[in-house]
């Protein structure tokens, strides 16, 4: 009977210790991002006033022959969409304005950026490489028009220090001037930088647009397809301002940020 009891206590002590069982939570493991630095020449902090355009290639030893090349066509595209149209989905444009007109400000169209074909040929055919830089496995090199020197002193893009005017999706105008910033991240240069001119001229163009539609606020009976068809071509130029690249490593994976500064003067 003694026996019994003993084995009724060491199951019930057993059981109770199933119970009461810590299970361990498995720890997840801290992502190690490090912040980087970028030694870039001058000119790219600070774009030359005017048509000018940053290409890229990669500094491979089976694409060297044909860095001047691919850098070259990278910036002509560059400038083509700085040249373009926006194309806007004529629906949405309607509804947009409606909204604008009930009093609602949120602007829900989707932009699409058409470059200029003619532009991009004669910029590819026409650019000018005034100066150039290989910086952690690309080649930069700054492309314009006109002949001319720029300073090519590396200054270092302390990533741990960004730029007070580094603030993403931001628009301003001073005076005619219209102002846009964006940023992108990934995990090649040209598509971080590719990605953050086309967050910009989206910008731009929702800016525009804006301003399109206030200006028929106080109509009580608006052309709508006078406005669309407004919208629809509505043209611009933009102009590369300056830029700051954070590369940034996340678990030894290299990823860079890009922000961009456009400018364009009012009505152009």
């Amino acid at each position: 009977m003694k026996r019994i009891s003993l084995l009724l206590l060491i199951v019930i002590s057993l059981a109770a210790c199933t119970q009461n069982k810590v299970v361990p939570v498995p720890v997840e493991p801290e992502v190690k991002v490090e912040i980087g630095d970028f030694e870039a020449p001058a000119w790219l902090w600070q774009v030359p006033s005017g048509s000018y355009a940053v290409g890229f290639a990669y500094t491979e030893p089976h694409l060297e022959a044909r860095a001047d090349s691919i850098a070259r066509e990278y910036a002509a595209v560059v400038l083509s969409r700085n040249h373009s149209s926006f194309v806007v989905d004529k629906l949405a444009v309607v509804e947009w304005a409606d909204e604008v007109n009930s009093g609602s400000k949120e602007a829900k169209l989707k932009l699409v950026v058409s470059s200029d074909m003619e532009y991009l040929q004669k910029a590819h055919q026409n650019l000018i490489k005034l100066d150039s830089a290989d910086v952690m496995g690309y080649h930069l090199a700054l492309y314009g028009f006109i002949d001319g020197k720029v300073d090519g002193r590396v200054r270092k893009m302390r990533g741990n220090k960004v730029p007070a005017w580094c603030e993403d999706a931001t628009v301003t105008q001073d005076g005619k001037v219209i102002n846009v910033v964006a940023s992108a991240l990934a995990a090649s240069l040209p598509d971080a930088w590719f990605m953050a001119h086309e967050k910009a001229l989206t910008l731009m163009g929702k800016y525009r647009l804006q301003k399109i539609a206030g200006s028929h606020e106080s109509s009580a009976e608006m052309d709508i397809r006078k406005f669309t068809d407004e919208t629809v071509t509505l043209s611009y130029k933009a102009y590369l301002d300056k830029c700051f690249i954070v590369p940034i490593k996340t678990d030894g994976m290299q990823s860079f940020k890009v922000y961009l500064s456009l400018r364009s003067g009012d009505g152009q």
